[in-house]
């Protein structure tokens, strides 16, 4: 997930305009209206913003702590998301998809669920991520990698 967060980040913002441009809240502590506030305002001296919010209980089943009224805050903000703005909730539960609030979401944005790579899978995302860097990896040191005590 970090890897996706990451890549959008470096893709969409101008490293110099970073403070400026790029957000970190922490879902469970924070108060939806900053998130939306912050969503709501314009880049500085660039295209895009990103928003990002940490540990996000809102489309969760059972750490939901949104409250009706800012429940329908979001929504609102959904049906209508600033175009210069790419927010991003980041949670480790999954989804509630029957939710008003993750169907909301799916209208107007997208959802991209990661789940944990398995045994057969890293081995191939942690090549391609090392060949994209330019570099190269030995099958020895990657079994080592591979292993699930150094991964869990």
């Amino acid at each position: 997930m970090d890897h996706a967060t990451d890549k959008l980040k470096a893709d969409l913002i101008n490293v110099a305009y970073e403070d400026f441009n790029w957000s970190v809240f922490d879902g469970g502590a924070c108060e939806l209206d900053e998130v939306l506030g912050n969503a709501e305002t314009l880049p500085f001296f660039d295209d895009k913003k990103v928003v990002l919010v940490r540990n996000a209980p809102f489309f969760n089943a059972t750490k939901n702590r949104m409250t009706g009224p800012w429940e329908e805050a979001l929504i609102e903000y959904l049906k209508s998301p600033s175009d210069s703005t790419v927010l991003i909730f980041e949670g480790s539960a999954k989804p509630d998809k029957r939710k008003k609030l993750y169907k909301s979401l799916t209208k107007s944005g997208k959802a991209v669920e990661f789940s944990k790579l398995d045994d057969r899978s890293f081995p191939k995302w942690m090549k391609k991520v090392i060949a994209d860097s330019g570099k190269t990896i030995d099958p020895g040191t990657l079994h080592f990698f591979n292993r699930t005590d150094c991964i869990s």
